[in-house]
Order: C-alpha cells, then structure tokens, then sequence
C-alpha cells in the first residue's frame, strides 16, 4: 500500500523527516481508504519534534493556520499536522473541557489512546509505507464494528454523536462495551450548535437510522 501525496505536502514530510521527525497518517483518511471511500482531509502526527519546531517548520509554507490549544497546523485545505498528545479531563463540562499534555517522544501505542474507536487509529508510516494496526482496527472495518479504544471514551460528550453518525453512514454495528459506555454518557454536555452540525452531514435515510440507535442508546437527544 503507498499513498502518493500531492508535491507540496511531500516536500513538507521530506522537510520534517531530515529534521528527525517522524510522520504518519492517522484517523478518518486511512478508515476511508481501506473503506474504500474518498477522503480529501489528511491528519498527520508527527513524533520526535517539538511543538515549536513543527510549527517553525510549517509556518514558512502557503496557506499556514494555526488551530487552538490542541497544536494542530494546517498548510492549505486538505492536510493538518499534529504533536502526539495527552488529553486529560478536568471540571469543565463538555467538548472543551480537557488539559492538554504534548508528548512528542511517545510511542504509537501511547499516542493513539487518545483517539475514539479503533478504526481511527490506524497509522500510515509515510517513510515506509506500511500501516501499523495495534488495536485491531482494519478488522473491525471488515467485521463492521465500531468499538471504542478505552474507557475515556466516555469523557468527550461528542463522541456519542459521532459513534451514530459512523453507525449510520457506514452501516456499522456498535459492539457491546461501546454500547455501555453510550448508554453512560450525559450527551446534555454536548452543545445544540455542535449536534446540529452533526446531524447536517446526515441524509433523510440516516437519520431515521440515527433515531433508532437513539431509542436503543435510551439516551439524550
């Protein structure tokens, strides 16, 4: 498997990787390829560099936006980079309610616990071209299934949203554990304006789905 990068953000990797970062390609572009689904929004994460020199590097390039106290960069409308990162929930309520740790000399398997189901955190090494799988992922895909990484799941009240919306556009089933942690989560968190949007990259179809995944969740829409 080689994904093939359009000439600027191959020169942005190839910049990064002769300053000893290492980069790969993780979340809802590799879930959508193997689904064999177009996908133009590439997340990259970027291990053995520093915040500031990431940004440093990627700033000089066209088009550079920076993205709130998560560390995300952008360089035009279809890539962003980011530092491998810790998010630990505190006392505010909701989506914003989380203090951030960069680690960027963590391991893959550190790093993407902080992702939601396992079929996000699939990662694409762009030096040597393979994809490293470690919670099982790219089976989950062939089996339909959305299972949650770990139990800080239930910390983003979002992610509830999100697990329908998966579960409706790509007819995936929820498996049990995933399930119990819907079924636990206070989805009043979550803002109108957040779930609204949402429910805007939803058909008819899907959100008929959508309300029967609710009546099973019994929860708070």
């Amino acid at each position: 498997m080689k994904i093939i990068l359009k000439k600027q953000y191959q020169e942005i990797i190839n910049k990064l990787h002769e300053n000893g970062a290492h980069c790969y390609i993780v979340g809802g572009y590799i879930r959508d390829l193997l689904l064999k689904k177009e996908s133009t929004d590439i997340d990259v994460e970027v291990f053995n560099i520093s915040k500031n020199k990431l940004k440093n590097i990627l700033k000089d390039y066209d088009e550079f936006q920076e993205f709130n106290k998560y560390g995300v960069y952008k360089v035009g409308k279809e890539i962003s980079f980011s530092i491998p990162r810790k998010d630990k929930k505190n006392n505010q309520k909701g989506y914003h309610g989380f203090d951030v740790e960069f680690i960027p000399n963590a391991s893959i398997k550190e790093a993407l616990q902080r992702r939601d189901l396992t079929i996000n955190a699939i990662y694409y090494n762009l030096k040597t071209n393979e994809l490293i799988d470690i919670v099982g992922g790219i089976n989950d895909i062939e089996k339909r299934i959305l299972k949650a990484i770990n139990s800080s799941f239930v910390e983003d009240p979002m992610r509830l949203l999100r697990i329908m919306r998966f579960a409706c556009k790509y007819d995936f089933e929820i498996d049990l554990q995933t399930l119990n942690y819907c079924r636990s989560m206070n989805f009043n968190d979550a803002t109108k304006s957040k779930r609204d949007h949402f429910l805007s990259f939803l058909n008819s179809e899907e959100i008929y789905k959508m309300r029967l995944i609710e009546k099973n969740l019994n929860n708070f829409l």
